[in-house]
C-alpha cells in the first residue's frame, strides 16, 4: 500500500512539472500593446564659449605665430586714416565668391570675391572692392582690382598676382579731381612648409601714376631658412628700385634690407631675434659720410613668454626700420602734399632706431583677454604737415622726437551673443631734450569701441565708434588747433538665409565734420543700405 502512494506520487509530479514550465514559457513570450509611439528627445546642447582671437598680418609660407592677441607697433607718421565709407560687417568666408553692393548718401560699396579651386594642384582667386563718398571738398574714391593664382608641386609652390586700382580725391576748394593710379604684378616660388631647408623668391613690378610723373618700382625678395623641430634661423634680403618717368627732377632710389634672424618657437615661450639692416642709395646722409646713402641698422625682436598658462601671458617688441621714401608712400602719408617740392626735395626719409612695446595679457575669464602694455619709441627726419592757407595745398618739415605711450585693450564675448572689443592709447611727446613739446598732426590721446550683437539667428547689430584728442596743425599764418574726432557709427544686419543678407549702415551719426587735415573734413552723416550675396 504504502509503495502504491510513492507511485502516485511521483507521477502527480511528473504531471505538475511540464505544466508549470507551460506557464512560465507562456508568459514570458506573451505580446505585448505599446499604447503610443516611442519619441525620443535630445536634450539642448550648450555652445562651448570659443575664446577670442585677434588676426594676424600676412606672414610668410611657414609663420612664427608670436601672440594670439597681439598690439601692433605704431612707426611712423601717427594719423587716423580718413576711408570712404564701407561695409563694417564681417563676411563669412563664401564657398566660392560672394557680391556685396551698396549704396547710399553720396555713398557707394562694391566688394566682389570669386574663387577658383581647381583640386590640390591650382587654386585661383578674383576680387574687386569699391568704396567711395561724394561731396563739394571731401570726395574720397578707392577702388581695386585684383587677381591671384597658385600652382602646388610636391616640394614647391609656385604663385602669381596681377591688381590694378585708382584713388581719386577732390582738391581743397577746387571742384577738379585728382586721381593717383597704380598697376602690380609679382611672380614667386617658395618651399613647402615640410621642408627642413626652405626659401621663397619673389620678384614684382609696379607703376605708380600721378599727374607729374610715373614711379616704376621693382622689387625682389629672397628668403632662405632653416627649420629643425622649434629652432629656425635664417635670412631674409629685399631690394626695392625706384625709377622716374616724364619730365621729373626725381632721382633713383634704391632700398635694400637684409634681415637676419633666429625663431624658437616652444610651447611656452615664442622669441624671434634678429636686425633690420637698410640702406637708401640716392636719399641724403644718415650714418654715412656720403649725401647720396643713408644707412639704418634696428632692433627686430619679438618675445611671447607663457607665464601661468591659460591666465596670463608676457610679450614684448622691439623693432624699428627706414623709410623707403618712395612718391606712393610719402602720398598714401598726406595726398595733398605739393608734388614739386616732393621732387625737390631728397632728404633723408623717417628712420626709427627703435619702437619698443611692453606688456602683460590678462585671460580674467576663457572668453575675455585684457591687454596692458607701454612703450618708448624714437623717430627721426619724421613728418610735420605745413598748410599753405592761400592754396589751401600741403608741403613738409622734417625732426625729430621722442615718443612714450602707455595703453590697455579689452576682447570680450559672451557665447555667439556679444562681442565687445575696445582700446584706448595715450601718447607722451619730448623733443631730442627730452623737454615736452607740441607736436603737430598727432592727438595726445586715442580710442576706439566695437560691440556686435546676435539678437537671434536673422538679426545683427554693431557700434562701431572712433575718438581722437585735440591736435594741432602748423600752417604758414599761425598753429591752428583742431577739435577732436568723434567718429560714431551703428548698423543692422538681416540674414535671409545662409547665402543671403541686407544691411543698413548709419555712419557719423552724430554729423560732426571731423578734421582729418587743416582744411579738410570728413562728411558728416552718411548711411549705406547694401545686399550681401554669398554663393
Amino acid at each position: 500500500m504504502r509503495k502504491l502512494e510513492y507511485i502516485l506520487g511521483i507521477i502527480s509530479l511528473l504531471c505538475i512539472y511540464p505544466c508549470a514550465s507551460l506557464a512560465q514559457d507562456s508568459t514570458l513570450t506573451r505580446e505585448v500593446t505599446v499604447e503610443k509611439d516611442y519619441q525620443p528627445e535630445i536634450a539642448t546642447a550648450e555652445i562651448i564659449p570659443i575664446q577670442p582671437s585677434i588676426l594676424q598680418e600676412e606672414v610668410d609660407p611657414n609663420p612664427v605665430v608670436y601672440s594670439t592677441f597681439s598690439t601692433p607697433l605704431s612707426i611712423g607718421f601717427n594719423l587716423h586714416p580718413l576711408q570712404a565709407a564701407e561695409t563694417r560687417f564681417s563676411s563669412p568666408t563664401p564657398s566660392y565668391g560672394m557680391l556685396d553692393g551698396a549704396l547710399g548718401h553720396h555713398n557707394t560699396h562694391l566688394d566682389f570675391l570669386y574663387q577658383i579651386k581647381g583640386g590640390r594642384k591650382f587654386n585661383a582667386d578674383i576680387c574687386a572692392q569699391h568704396d567711395a563718398y561724394w561731396g563739394k571738398n571731401n570726395t574720397l574714391a578707392n577702388t581695386i582690382i585684383r587677381g591671384n593664382g597658385a600652382f602646388t608641386f610636391n616640394k614647391v609652390k609656385l604663385y602669381f598676382g596681377l591688381e590694378g586700382g585708382n584713388k581719386a580725391y577732390s582738391l581743397f576748394q577746387r571742384d577738379t579731381l585728382q586721381a593717383l593710379y597704380h598697376a602690380d604684378a609679382h611672380i614667386g616660388v617658395c618651399s613647402q612648409p615640410e621642408n627642413h631647408l626652405q626659401f621663397k623668391i619673389q620678384t614684382a613690378y609696379k607703376a605708380f601714376f600721378t599727374p607729374r610723373t610715373v614711379e616704376h618700382q621693382i622689387r625682389t625678395q629672397l628668403d632662405i631658412y632653416w627649420s629643425e623641430g622649434v629652432h629656425k634661423g635664417g635670412v631674409k634680403a629685399y631690394v626695392h628700385n625706384n625709377c622716374y618717368s616724364h619730365a621729373t627732377n626725381l632721382t633713383p632710389i634704391h632700398n635694400i634690407r637684409i634681415q637676419p634672424f633666429y625663431t624658437l618657437n616652444e610651447s611656452k615661450i615664442k622669441l624671434e631675434v634678429g636686425v633690420n639692416l637698410d640702406m637708401n642709395i640716392g636719399t641724403g646722409k644718415m650714418l654715412s659720410k656720403t649725401d647720396n646713402l643713408s644707412f639704418a641698422p634696428s632692433p627686430n625682436v619679438k618675445l611671447k613668454w607663457l607665464a601661468v598658462p591659460k591666465i596670463l601671458n608676457l610679450h614684448a617688441e622691439i623693432e624699428g626700420g627706414l623709410a623707403k621714401g618712395t612718391l606712393e608712400e610719402e602720398l598714401n602719408i598726406n595726398r595733398y602734399l605739393q608734388l614739386d617740392q616732393l621732387e625737390q626735395n631728397r632728404e633723408p626719409k623717417t628712420y626709427t632706431p627703435i619702437a619698443s612695446n611692453l606688456g602683460f595679457m590678462i585671460h580674467p575669464i576663457r572668453t575675455m583677454v585684457i591687454d596692458i602694455y607701454g612703450g618708448y619709441s624714437l623717430y627721426k627726419n619724421d613728418y610735420t604737415m605745413v598748410c599753405d592757407p592761400s592754396t589751401m595745398s600741403y608741403s613738409y618739415l622734417r625732426h625729430d622726437y621722442q615718443r612714450a605711450h602707455i595703453g590697455a585693450s579689452l576682447h570680450y564675448h559672451y557665447r555667439d551673443i556679444i562681442t565687445i572689443k575696445a582700446k584706448g592709447h595715450y601718447y607722451f611727446w619730448k623733443n631730442m631734450s627730452g623737454e615736452n613739446m607740441k607736436v603737430y598732426d598727432r592727438p595726445n590721446w586715442d580710442a576706439s569701441l566695437r560691440l556686435d550683437v546676435n539678437i537671434d539667428q536673422k538679426w545683427s547689430l554693431y557700434s562701431d565708434n572712433h575718438i581722437e584728442g585735440t591736435r594741432w596743425a602748423y600752417t604758414t599764418v599761425q598753429d591752428e588747433k583742431l577739435q577732436a574726432i568723434i567718429d560714431l557709427n551703428i548698423g543692422a544686419q538681416y540674414d535671409i538665409n545662409r547665402w543671403l543678407n541686407i544691411y543698413l549702415q548709419l555712419g557719423n551719426y552724430l554729423h560732426r565734420k571731423n578734421p582729418i587735415y587743416y582744411g579738410y573734413n570728413t562728411q558728416g552723416c552718411h548711411f549705406l543700405a547694401g545686399v550681401k550675396y554669398i554663393f
